[in-house]
């Protein structure tokens, strides 16, 4: 021990004394372990770390599935999820949450909240336990029940500084006042269905439905949940939501005949369109780390040859090949130590900007920080690349005459060293892992010109967009035609705008509603489904001139076109 002691208080009087090299091999190091650092936090967040719920492994995503019009994870019509919940044996529990965009007035600024509509199972299917108060409760979840909500911690601490008599406060949302009930604990928020963004408000479900809504099976918005129950496997339950799809189809025909049901994990669901996507950004990082270790590689040979005189006379004071390699591997685990400790501190100064990769559906994905596995993962980088390329110089310093080093001077055996095979193969690599990520840049610049430039079939340019929360229940149709004219009115008069419409769903950004179709005189079994979108008079010239001028009293979103000088 006492021997590696001093070996390791020579390496670091080796190091003082070159500070310009330890200095360039350190930020080289550092920039490689940083951003591999920082990427798989996201890879952590998202693939790795378990949801933050309960047994999260016994938590599941039911759909519909209506593979004839490429839909294979449809929202459930209401109808279908209660039949759904009888029926079922293999959950614990079913519930469901519909997105919804809360316009909160009363105390504090008006704004427009993302949050969600919940059945009371829902918090009971991810077992959700509040920081304050309670869940929603069956009495709670029912057509005409007295209006509750459960908000946020964020939202607790941004609207009631962290009050903790906020239970039985009231907030006025939509224009009805609503009986704050619960605050659940940070990071137990239930997913979102389709904003991408966690809610801060939710409400009861049912209790925003009519017993007439409950009972459509022609709209399909809800997202459900379920938890299985212990020992039962998911394909069990997928069998089993399977045959009551099938029993659903015969005995409703109408709405039901082409559509099936099935049970995912919950989290294959929300990661899947990401996974790809940051393989390949972790692929990317592993390229940018073998290039800065090659390069310090370089460095560790360069710098070994300028020793060549202080390793000869070493060994020939009688040091050996293990001696002589412990010291080569100390200064290089010296070196690494502060270059992932630097790594990791620009790696987590990055996680703020890496964020937007993750998806938002469900809490805990954008929360990157240093757990366990990361640092797991930090250290093993640092390990890793201390053994092979600390021993590096090994490989020069075994060739190395002994005799005839002593008789050289230093500058010659450093240029003879200079041009090793090692030396050229370590340049050779650098080359060609930064020909490929400047190659796959190029690719990827290239696609991502060649989409801007894709006919979507409209005009983009100048166009702006503005969110409208629905109002559900408040307006009758007159009403509700009344209120889009006057905004398209004011819209119109502004400086700079030549024409401002409705449309219930933005094309390119949310999916079209799905409806079905059938001719007078033909049986309701040849009807047919088919994507829509309802637009109001002056959405876009062209689409006005060919569909007419009908009012819609369903849209939630105007589109205008500015034109800008």
């Amino acid at each position: 021990m006492s021997q590696l002691t001093a070996d390791l208080r020579y390496a670091l009087r080796s190091l003082r004394r070159t500070p310009g090299f330890s200095a360039v091999a350190i930020l080289t190091l550092a920039l490689g372990v940083g951003a591999n650092t920082a990427v798989f936090s996201l890879l952590n967040a998202v693939l790795l770390r378990p949801l933050p719920y309960e047994q999260p492994e016994r938590l599941a995503l039911v759909w519909e599935s209506a593979p004839f019009f490429n839909l294979h994870d449809s929202p459930v019509a209401p109808a279908n999820y209660e039949d759904w919940r009888t029926r079922s044996r293999s959950f614990e529990e079913m519930g469901a949450l519909e997105d919804r965009r809360y316009r909160l007035a009363g105390e504090g600024t008006p704004e427009v909240v993302q949050g969600s509509l919940a059945t009371a199972s829902f918090f009971r299917a991810l077992r959700t336990r509040p920081a304050l108060g309670r869940i929603f409760q069956e009495e709670d979840d029912q057509p005409g029940a007295a209006k509750v909500l459960l908000i946020s911690d964020g939202f607790w601490r941004r609207r009631f500084n962290a009050d903790p008599n906020v239970i039985g406060r009231t907030l006025r949302l939509d224009d009805e006042r609503h009986t704050i009930v619960g605050v659940l604990a940070p990071g137990t928020e239930p997913p979102s269905e389709y904003s991408g963004e966690i809610g801060e408000l939710w409400s009861p479900l049912r209790s925003a439905y009519t017993a007439k809504e409950l009972a459509n099976r022609g709209r399909h918005n809800w997202m459900v949940a379920a938890r299985l129950r212990a020992g039962v496997p998911l394909t069990r339950a997928n069998a089993e939501m399977q045959a009551i799809g099938e029993s659903l189809s015969r005995e409703y025909p109408d709405t039901n005949e082409k559509v099936g049901a099935f049970v995912a994990p919950m989290r294959e669901h929300f990661v899947r369109s990401s996974r790809a996507t940051l393989l390949v950004l972790f692929g990317t990082v592993v390229c940018i780390l073998l290039i800065a270790c090659a390069n310090l590689a370089n460095l560790l040979l360069t710098r070994a040859a300028n020793r060549s005189k202080e390793v000869a006379v070493r060994a020939a004071l009688g040091a050996g090949v293990w001696q002589l390699a412990r010291q080569f591997l100390l200064e290089s685990l010296v070196l690494c130590t502060f270059g992932s400790v630097v790594g990791l501190l620009l790696g987590t100064t990055t996680f703020r900007l890496l964020a937007h990769l993750a998806p938002g559906d469900v809490a805990g994905f954008k929360s990157l920080d240093v757990d366990w596995r990361v640092m797991a993962f930090t250290l093993g980088l640092a390990m890793l690349t201390a053994v092979i390329f600390g021993l590096a110089p090994m490989v020069q310093a075994r060739r190395l005459d002994v005799g005839h080093s002593l008789k050289q001077s230093a500058r010659t055996l450093a240029a003879a060293a200079g041009g090793s095979k090692l030396r050229a193969a370590m340049i050779c690599s650098q080359v060609a892992l930064a020909a490929v990520l400047l190659i796959g840049a190029g690719l990827l610049i290239r696609t991502l010109a060649s989409l801007r430039g894709v006919d979507v079939g409209f005009r983009t340019t100048n166009v702006l967009t503005m969110n409208l929360p629905a109002v559900r229940g408040q307006m009758d149709a007159a009403r509700s035609i009344a209120f889009q004219r006057e905004v398209v009115r004011r819209v119109r008069e502004l400086p700079g705008v030549r024409s401002a419409g409705f449309i219930n769903h933005i094309p390119l950004v949310v999916k079209a509603d799905i409806t079905g179709l059938g001719a007078e005189g033909h049986d309701a079994s040849e009807r047919f489904l088919s994507n829509s979108r309802v637009i109001g008079p002056g959405t876009c010239r062209r689409w006005a001139s060919r569909c007419g001028a009908a009012e819609t009293s369903t849209s939630a979103m105007w589109m205008g076109r500015r034109w800008l000088s």
